[in-house]
């Protein structure tokens, strides 16, 4: 039996608060959770993936954007780590043979956390920070492998002959990384885009830290300055997103606040 996957996503009512514009959205962080947080809910995958009720000829619920974390993943030396997704097997269809700059994946329902109130209980409220910290540190470790000065991390321990269970935590992450908050990238232009927001966030490598693809579906290829990402790979068809945050890179290399480091240190 297949149990239904359960993820976050945001009622498109709520979101136009925000007046996004077709592209990326460069815009504060803080602001826009608070703006959204009401139209924050959980559901099921499948019946936002397959609904049909909006007369188009894709299937997908249109009134909700399924939230997805998109995430460079940046050497100490300021160069990304491109990848070329497989051709099967490798979660949307649409997608699969592309080119991308960004990893990352959907907030499970397993990464969502709640607040923590003054008598230091867990509240009812969605703590967006926290949820997005926990599933970039869960999509990182489960789709890249971790080298620090040439030394395997072991982020996995296995039980029994093929099971295995995350031993990695955020404190480890925040020891390799740092994490920093983008933009949106809102885009209507394919059926991937339609469905999802992604919230674009770029994982800085400390010195001494590299990767490597974990993941079969995933192939890591050279690092390369984002400004040559054309030019070295002018064979390589790029997925949109992968486009339209390469634009915002070039354009824009300052750090925002490191949301990892806030995290870990409370």
């Amino acid at each position: 039996m297949k149990y239904p996957e359960f993820i976050l996503a945001i009622s498109r009512d709520i979101l136009q608060r925000v007046h996004l514009v077709e592209g990326f959205n460069v815009v504060d962080l803080d602001s826009f959770l608070y703006a959204v947080q009401e139209g924050i809910t959980i559901r099921q995958r499948q019946n936002l993936d397959e609904a049909k009720h909006w007369g188009e000829s894709y299937k997908g619920n249109r009134d909700f954007a399924q939230w997805l974390n998109y995430f460079i993943v940046e050497n100490h030396d300021g160069k990304i780590n491109p990848y070329l997704r497989s051709r099967v097997g490798n979660g949307e269809s649409d997608l699969q043979g592309r080119g991308s700059i960004g990893t990352g994946g959907h907030m499970d329902l397993i990464d969502v956390c709640s607040n923590i109130q003054e008598n230091g209980e867990r509240g009812s409220i969605i703590d967006m920070i926290a949820s997005i910290v926990m599933n970039v540190m869960r999509e990182f470790f489960e789709e890249c492998t971790v080298f620090v000065n040439g030394v395997k991390f072991e982020a996995f321990e296995h039980e029994g002959t093929t099971a295995e269970r995350m031993i990695a935590n955020v404190y480890d992450l925040a020891r390799f990384a740092s994490l920093h908050f983008e933009g949106l990238i809102f885009d209507n232009s394919d059926n991937v885009g339609r469905l999802h927001l992604g919230v674009a966030l770029r994982l800085k490598l400390k010195e001494g830290v590299t990767i490597g693809n974990r993941e079969d579906a995933l192939d890591f290829i050279p690092a390369v300055p984002v400004a040559e990402l054309e030019t070295a790979y002018p064979h390589v068809t790029f997925e949109n997103w992968s486009k339209l945050f390469a634009g915002h890179l070039k354009q824009s290399w300052t750090l925002s606040r490191d949301i990892l480091n806030d995290y870990a240190s409370n």
